[in-house]
Parts: structure tokens; C-alpha cells; sequence
């Protein structure tokens, strides 16, 4: 058996041994654990007035990590770096409360610049 199937089936379990997590163990248990799912986030790109994820393409085209990029990456905080990965996860396990015809992604882009602007990687195109 894989990890993510393992995490999955221990964690429902976890959450089964009470009655009052059966709405999370439930939404926990339809999240499809054969496809990726993004983790932290260390480095985002500044888009139209917001934040969005940055992957290794799009840090190469910014022109790289300078060694103050690789300093403020090694400070960052596991809570940081999964609020910057939100852009990419809530979709995945949420799908019930967003779509594409909504605008979430472009609040999503703004808030994370809010709390993110003084802690994280930005680069720019």
C-alpha cells in the first residue's frame, strides 16, 4: 500500500473515534489520494495585485534564487510556507465550495500577499 492511502485510512479512523468529527472525517475520506497534491510553498510570483505559486520554471525565468532568496526560504515557517501553498490546495480538498466560474483565486492571490509580502520568496516576470 501507498502513504497517502495509509495517512488517509489511519487519519479517518482517528477521526471516526468521535462523533463530532464525522463531517471531517468524512470530506477527509472523498479526497482522492492517487493524484498529487501540493505541499509547502517557498517562493511565489507576484501576479495581478496578489500572490500566486511559483514553480521551478517560473523561478528560473525571474532569473533564480539569489543567496538572500535561499536565506529568507531557510527562515520561512512551516505555517507560511502552507498558507503560500493554499493557491494550489484548496481545490483539491474543497471542491465542493469553489469553481472556476468564482473568484477565489483572485482573493486567495491578494490575501496571501498580505500576510506573506514580508516573509516569503516573491519573483517577478
Amino acid at each position: 500500500m501507498q502513504y497517502m492511502p495509509r495517512i488517509q485510512t489511519a487519519l479517518c479512523s482517528a477521526l471516526s473515534m468521535q462523533y463530532k468529527y464525522d463531517r471531517i472525517r468524512a470530506r477527509v475520506s472523498a479526497v482522492r489520494t492517487d493524484a498529487y497534491l501540493s505541499g509547502m510553498q517557498a517562493v511565489m510570483l507576484q501576479g495581478d495585485g496578489g500572490l500566486g505559486p511559483a514553480g521551478p520554471l517560473e523561478i528560473i525565468a525571474a532569473g533564480g534564487l539569489s543567496m538572500g532568496d535561499v536565506e529568507r526560504i531557510k527562515n520561512l515557517s512551516v505555517l507560511d510556507a502552507h498558507i503560500a501553498s493554499l493557491y494550489e490546495t484548496v481545490s483539491d480538498v474543497a471542491k465542493d465550495t469553489v469553481s472556476d466560474g468564482h473568484c477565489w483565486r483572485r482573493v486567495l492571490a491578494r490575501e496571501c500577499h498580505d500576510l506573506l509580502k514580508d516573509k516569503i520568496v516573491i519573483k517577478r516576470l
